[in-house]
């Protein structure tokens, strides 16, 4: 009865975390035809540069789209986006797929380009799943591309068109800048965004860094203590035993490493836990008159690997899913052998998997209900088993 009723509230759970949503945040759009609409955006966090976002007039108005072919410009937050036409060399950086020429081929395409600094001079960044390219422009020219491409040389080493050097040591001249800042000066997020900061700090009192973001904690360690409901079936040709189902304390150190963007909602997952399970069962088995007490004792380390998806219900408060691969290594671990001579069987547990469904507050407090798919834990000739385990975790987070 309790674990039907904790699957339904996993159920409902779910249903909840599927419908949160990220918050509209304050922004405008202008049109094509230059008129700026202030409105309310979703601000999701980009990870690739959008074609296209949903946003609303008020709070009480319908969402709508609005593609990149329907406007020139877009902010919301920390991001603004500017549409332009531009030159993009489209060649893979991954070392399975170089072309083998220093050859730079690009197209005009019209794209939606993130403006990382403004100012006298403007960098611009676009992102498209492994496609990673920065774009510049003097004041109010349009962008064009910093040429950068990896290639694979006939000697099969792989070679670098640091094309993009030149043109900044071109175009950004000052006395902040030599050509040893140029030459190191990678072909990155971090060291281009230095760079034109410090251009601009040498010739426009006003630019704009909109790569400043509010400083967050991306990695988190949590202790979680929790109650297991564990049962255990084991079987033997025709024979089957279970075990009386058995409540028991769990403790566990989780690891959270937060992914840098999609709003936080994503997070990668590390957990060792200390468990164990203790029951006994009496049995009549068909060989014996008597009766045969049997017994279980299963202590492990668990080690949980996984992913959590968070839905923000307010700035402080959020349900969350997580998924697990659940991998044990077992403590001197035993169940009795279904047989006269009370031998015993040792415990050998396979790989698994778990679900869980979570509620956090204040980034600090957490409960998870987490449901673990039956595992075989005896290997033995002729044997099969299932143990089952159902937990209610509470979580601290304390780092």
């Amino acid at each position: 009865m309790i674990k039907k009723s904790s699957l339904f509230f996993l159920i409902c759970l779910f249903s909840l975390c599927a419908h949160a949503q990220i918050a509209f945040e304050k922004g405008y759009f202008i049109t094509n035809s230059g008129e700026q609409i202030d409105c309310l955006i979703k601000n999701l966090d980009w990870k690739n540069n959008p074609d296209r976002f949903t946003y609303k007039i008020s709070e009480e108005a319908d969402a709508q789209t609005k593609t990149a072919q329907e406007i020139s410009e877009f902010k919301v937050g920390n991001y603004k986006f500017i549409k332009a036409v531009v030159q993009i060399n489209r060649s893979s950086d991954l070392a399975a797929r170089l072309e083998g020429t220093r050859e730079v081929k690009s197209e005009a395409e019209e794209l939606l380009l993130q403006h990382l600094i403004e100012g006298n001079a403007n960098l611009y960044y676009y992102e498209e799943g492994n496609l990673r390219r920065f774009f510049y422009a003097r004041e109010s020219l349009k962008p064009k591309q910093l040429v950068y491409k990896k290639f694979r040389k006939p000697d099969n080493t792989i070679g670098e068109n640091n094309t993009y050097k030149q043109q900044l040591w071109n175009d950004l001249k000052c006395d902040g800048i030599s050509k040893r800042f140029i030459d190191k000066t990678s072909y990155k997020t971090s060291t281009l965004t230095n760079l034109f900061v410090t251009y601009n700090k040498c010739t426009d009192a006003n630019w704009v860094d909109a790569t400043t973001k509010e400083k967050k904690d991306y990695f988190n360690i949590a202790l979680r203590p929790g109650i297991n409901f564990s049962s255990l079936e084991v079987n033997r040709l025709d024979r089957s035993v279970k075990y009386d189902g058995a409540a028991s304390f769990r403790i566990g150190l989780e690891f959270e490493f937060i992914l840098p963007f999609n709003k936080d909602k994503w997070a990668l997952l590390f957990e060792p836990t200390y468990r164990n399970y203790q029951s006994t069962t009496t049995q009549n088995l068909s060989f014996s008159p008597d009766l045969i007490i049997l017994d279980a004792d299963y202590s492990s380390v668990e080690f949980a690997a996984g992913i959590r998806h968070y839905s923000f219900i307010t700035k402080n408060s959020a349900l969350f899913f997580s998924g697990y691969m659940l991998n044990d290594m077992e403590l001197n671990s035993s169940v009795s052998a279904l047989t006269l001579s009370r031998s015993r069987l040792k415990v050998n547990p396979l790989s698994n998997f778990a679900i869980g469904l979570g509620y956090r507050l204040f980034g600090k407090f957490s409960l998870e209900l987490r449901y673990d798919f039956p595992r075989e834990i005896i290997r033995a000739f002729d044997y099969g088993s299932d143990f089952k385990n159902l937990s209610v975790i509470f979580g601290y987070t304390f780092l």
